[in-house]
């Protein structure tokens, strides 16, 4: 347990450190251009990637039991190299129509189409290992391949030409290298097992997944619009240069939720699968009430934390060309922490097979969202501030009186009044002290509280985990 929580550590220090160098390497117009990138790929990942995904996450157990988990990894290998094809080929359109990226070279477009599949296998396999209860396995597959990554993505820019695509060429070569290495790991492991019985592909999709799976696509399709789609409005309606500044800001409060999801997820996302499927109807019961508490305590921690460093925050993580992105900062950290929450609060949908009522509450949220863009002016942050009224929106759309009485249920064993007090005095003496203290005072002091803070929930996790 504790290697798995240290290398959820390096983790997170490399993905502030990915930040930095990005930022010190790239300016913001070719970190804009690269956003673009890596919103297509969210868009492939999101829409037709995603809703596979969870429906092999739901299934895992089932097929490992069985023998078929290598066979079934090796079934969806013509799916999602057809998703790389249909990427290039509609990027090539794009490019020709005057659409997207006119002054881009095929290389660029080929790197970004390859990005498609290199992270689908690696986002797939890898986390597979954690899900299938091999924690270590994957903690040491995700490190070495973010380590990979960031030192040749670093090293391609400064040997070539430093923009956006030699960039993502290092960190497609990373995740081909790190998808290789699972292969071994699964090996080793003895999940790697074959079977004359699995289907041919059509097959699956059309009778297996699609039934399951096509809500979550249209879900998906709903979030990707809402929380990504921006990025295309804004090149469009501002610049490459901003696009990089908002992107740049928003990037750190992605990286530091999503760090805090991944980390807390190692723990809370195999133990909420495996009481799904246990035998006793009260703890199926409570299965997702106890996962949206869990999931909410470090991300209210990482909000709070980040609202109260944002200025430190800036400076330590993003180059010199970027400072001037607080603002962003701050609000792309509300989005982000809502939409966590609300994700995770939409899998009891996923849990009960009821996927299609993620659809509704996906499409208000967005509808809300267009609605606030339309009536007010259109200015970087009008657009950040309709995107925040969304994520919330969601989340509240996600609930259920049941569920809230269960929320509530769970969240009163978990939350103790002490601990929750002291967060808030913690929070509202850093807001207070701010204007009174330098910056360097104010920064050790922030760093020594939040990490008593951190330490002191990361405690009561290790506890919580052994007891279980």
């Amino acid at each position: 347990m504790l290697i798995t929580l240290a290398g959820r550590l390096v983790q997170f220090g490399l993905l502030l450190v990915n930040i930095k160098v990005m930022t010190s390497l790239l300016v913001p117009t070719q970190y804009g251009l690269m956003s673009l990138y890596l919103a297509i790929n969210l868009f492939f990942g999101f829409v037709f990637v995603n809703p596979v995904g969870t429906y092999i996450n739901r299934h895992l157990r089932l097929w490992q039991g069985e023998g078929l988990l290598y066979s079934k990894f090796r079934l969806f290998l013509p799916y999602w190299a057809f998703l790389a094809i249909a990427c290039f080929v509609g990027l090539i359109v794009a490019r020709a129509a005057g659409l997207l990226f006119e002054d881009e070279s095929l290389w660029a477009l080929l790197i970004c189409s390859l990005l498609v599949l290199s992270s689908t296998l690696f986002n797939t396999l890898v986390p597979s290992l954690n899900l299938l209860g091999h924690d270590k396995s994957f903690v040491i597959l995700t490190v070495v391949t973010s380590a990979l990554g960031l030192a040749l993505s670093s090293l391609f820019v400064m040997i070539f030409e430093a923009n956006a695509g030699n960039w993502l060429a290092g960190l497609v070569l990373s995740q081909v290298l790190g998808t290789c290495f699972s292969f071994a790991f699964y090996k080793r492991l003895g999940l790697k097992k074959t079977t004359s019985q699995a289907e041919p592909i059509i097959q699956v999709l059309s009778k297996s997944v699609f039934p399951y799976a096509w809500p979550v696509l249209l879900y998906t399709l709903l979030i990707w619009s809402s929380f990504q789609a921006y990025r295309f409005v804004i090149e469009e309606y501002f610049s490459l240069l901003e696009l990089g500044l908002v992107v740049a800001g928003y990037s750190v409060a992605i990286q530091i939720i999503a760090a805090t999801e991944q980390i807390a997820n190692t723990w809370f996302l195999p133990r909420f699968y495996a009481e799904c499927d246990s035998p006793n109807p009260a703890v199926r019961s409570q299965a997702t009430a106890k996962y949206v508490c869990s999931m909410a305590t470090p991300v209210i921690l990482a909000l709070f934390a980040v609202l109260t460093g944002a200025d430190l925050l800036i400076k330590i993580m993003l180059g010199a060309a970027y400072q001037d992105t607080k603002i962003y900062l701050l609000l792309g950290v509300l989005i982000e922490a809502f939409r966590v929450v609300a994700n995770a609060t939409g899998l009891r949908f996923h849990q009960s097979r009821q996927t299609s009522r993620l659809v509704w509450p996906a499409f208000c949220a967005l509808l809300l969202i267009i609605v606030l863009v339309a009536i007010q002016d259109l200015t970087l942050v009008s657009i950040m501030v309709s995107m925040i009224a969304g994520a919330i929106f969601l989340l509240v759309l996600m609930f259920d009186k049941s569920l809230l009485l269960n929320v509530f249920t769970a969240g009163a064993r978990q939350f103790k009044v002490f601990p929750a007090a002291l967060l808030v005095l913690v929070f509202l003496g850093l807001v207070v002290l701010k204007p009174y203290l330098e910056f360097q005072f104010y920064s050790a002091l922030w760093v020594v509280l939040w990490a008593l803070v951190g330490a002191s929930y990361l405690r009561s996790v290790l506890k919580q985990v052994k007891q279980q």
